[in-house]
Order: structure tokens, then C-alpha cells, then sequence
């Protein structure tokens, strides 16, 4: 796979291991939205139906855009399910070492085939560089659902982000959200994205419930890998996000009806906005001040399902 980073002001930047994570506006990427799952299992390890039966649900049921199979410790093998409009992205979810807690990391491989040796590593990091020398991505999985803490994740170096949101650790016991985890990293400096996944088994209802909307004109493998890394995409349990402006002083965002828009920043730094009424809204046209560091945003639909942007990183950012 290709590593296709980007530069400064979108995405990617050579430094130190691969690439850092940077500001990225997916709505400043050319292209289209695609709409996608990033952590998939079939019979191949855990899940239910064959490759072929699980493409074909996402494909035809969900209607989304792409998949990637991540089946534990499983490389997958794709090239024969990709059709004409859906693309299947290889990938896998590895398990080396232990978390302060004592148990297994997870950690979801994005744009891997190889090399062979890579399920059976037994270190994180060491998981981490080699999918990075071969220009995979990689997303800590569910880590508030398994136990692992701030500490861990800030021990490591080379992934992309990590899963604030799991359809299947909700279904499982409550602890599908780790917006908590997410935010302790960036409030300590870790540029790191956040993604919404179902981690589908298709055993359950864990599908259909949390997923990206990648903007690219490259609809490959190639091209959704090199997406995520830029950070051109936004994630989603239900809501949509049409259209973002953002600079150190304002925001303005079109959204489809929420009850609320979150601009959350380090530590108490922040600022809500809904109708007194409640009524729902579209968006915000609103002036900023006091942030700190990073802002990002989250809406939040009559049904209190969020969707999420990445971070913005106010020495990025233009004034205004």
C-alpha cells in the first residue's frame, strides 16, 4: 500500500515514526464523501458470515462505500470482493502484549497485507512501526471497553487515532464511548484522530451503528488509506456534517438537525450552543475566544447520537 501522507496543512507530516498527526479540514479535500466501516469480522475469526456475505451487507444493506476487514489476527485477502462502486480495504486487528490492566491491546491495522510475520508480533510498538514501514494506518480499538488507559496510549508512538465510539462495546456493557480517552491525549499533546466503528460480528445488533465519512477523489484502497491519514474524514453515529470553516476566532458549520454543537477544547475550555426552546439546529455562525490548544466539534442529534470531528490545532489555524 501507498503511504500517501499529505502535507502541513492537511493532515501528515514526516516526523519520526512515519507521520504526525495535524490539522485537517475534510471539507478542504477534493472529492466526494465516502462512507465507511473500519473495523469488520467475518467467519474468518469471529464473525458470523463468509467475506463475501459481510461485503454484501455493508454494500447492499447499509449502502455504504467501502469496508475494511479486520478480522483478529488475520490478514485479509480482498482484491476478489472489491466491485464497481464498493471498495474492500485489507486489514487486521492484532492483539501483542498487555495493558496496564493485564489485558490484551487490540489494535485495528488499516491497509495491510503483510509482512507475514505481523499477526504474531508481541509488542504494540513493534505492531505499530512495522504497519507504518508498510503503509498501513492504525486505530487503538475500543479502549475504555478493554482497559486501556491514558497511560498506555500515551506510552506509544505511530497510531492514527483511536475508536471513540464502538458499536459493539455499547451492545456489550455501556462502554462503547471513549471520547474521555481521546480527549486526555489531546489534552497532553498527542495529535491523534478519532473514529466511529461497529466492530461488526454480524452476530448481534453491532452493525450500521458508527462509521466515516472519508472525503477523496481516490475511492481505491490506496486512496481511503491515504484519507485517513491526511484526516479527511469526519465520524458519525447518525448525524451529518455538510460543511466546516473554522479559524483561531470563529466557527461556522451546516450540520443536519441536532439538538446541539459542541466545541470542546483542553481541559474546562469549550462552548455549547442549543435552542433555549429546544428547538433543533442546522449549524453555527459563532465568533470563538478562550480556547486552548486544540478545539474540535461534536453535535448531538434528537436521539443523542453524535457525530465528531477531528481536533483543530490552534497554531495551525489562521487568526481569523
Amino acid at each position: 500500500m501507498a503511504s500517501g501522507i499529505g502535507n502541513a496543512a492537511h493532515g501528515a507530516v514526516q516526523c519520526g515514526l512515519g507521520w504526525l498527526v495535524a490539522s485537517a479540514n475534510p471539507f478542504s479535500f477534493p472529492g466526494r464523501l465516502l462512507k465507511g466501516n473500519l473495523h469488520t469480522h467475518t467467519k474468518r475469526s469471529d464473525g458470523t458470515l463468509s467475506p463475501e456475505e459481510t461485503v454484501a451487507w455493508f454494500r447492499d444493506r447499509g449502502r455504504y462505500d467501502f469496508v475494511v476487514l479486520t478480522d483478529h489476527r488475520v490478514l485479509a485477502e480482498t482484491d476478489a470482493l472489491c466491485s464497481e462502486g464498493f471498495t474492500v480495504v485489507p486489514g487486521v486487528e492484532l492483539h501483542p502484549g498487555k495493558n496496564e490492566l493485564g489485558h490484551a491491546h487490540h489494535i485495528v491495522c488499516v491497509g495491510v497485507t503483510g509482512p507475514a510475520e505481523l499477526p504474531g508480533l508481541d509488542s504494540p510498538q513493534e505492531v505499530l512501526t512495522t504497519v507504518d514501514e508498510a503503509g498501513g494506518v492504525c486505530f487503538a480499538a475500543h479502549p475504555r471497553w478493554h482497559g486501556c488507559t491514558f497511560r498506555d496510549l500515551i506510552a506509544l508512538e505511530g497510531y492514527a487515532g483511536v475508536e471513540v465510539f464502538n458499536t459493539t462495546c455499547s451492545a456489550l456493557n455501556g462502554k462503547g464511548d471513549s471520547t474521555v480517552i481521546w480527549d486526555d491525549l489531546l489534552a497532553r499533546g498527542r495529535r491523534v484522530f478519532g473514529v466511529a466503528v461497529d466492530d461488526a460480528h454480524l452476530a448481534r445488533m453491532d452493525y450500521f451503528g458508527g462509521w466515516v465519512m472519508v472525503r477523496t477523489d481516490d475511492a481505491s484502497p490506496d486512496g481511503i488509506v491515504a484519507a485517513l491519514k491526511a484526516g479527511a474524514f469526519y465520524s458519525s453515529c447518525g448525524p451529518e456534517i455538510r460543511s466546516l470553516e473554522v479559524t483561531q476566532s470563529h466557527l461556522k458549520l451546516e450540520c443536519s438537525p441536532v439538538r446541539s454543537v459542541h466545541v470542546v477544547s483542553r481541559g474546562p475550555v469549550g462552548v455549547s450552543f442549543m435552542d433555549p426552546g429546544g428547538a433543533l439546529m442546522d449549524g453555527v455562525d459563532c465568533t470563538l475566544g478562550g480556547m486552548d490548544t486544540y478545539l474540535r466539534v461534536q453535535v448531538v442529534d434528537a436521539s443523542g447520537m453524535s457525530a465528531w470531528t477531528n481536533p483543530f490545532y490552534l497554531d495551525e489555524l489562521p487568526p481569523e
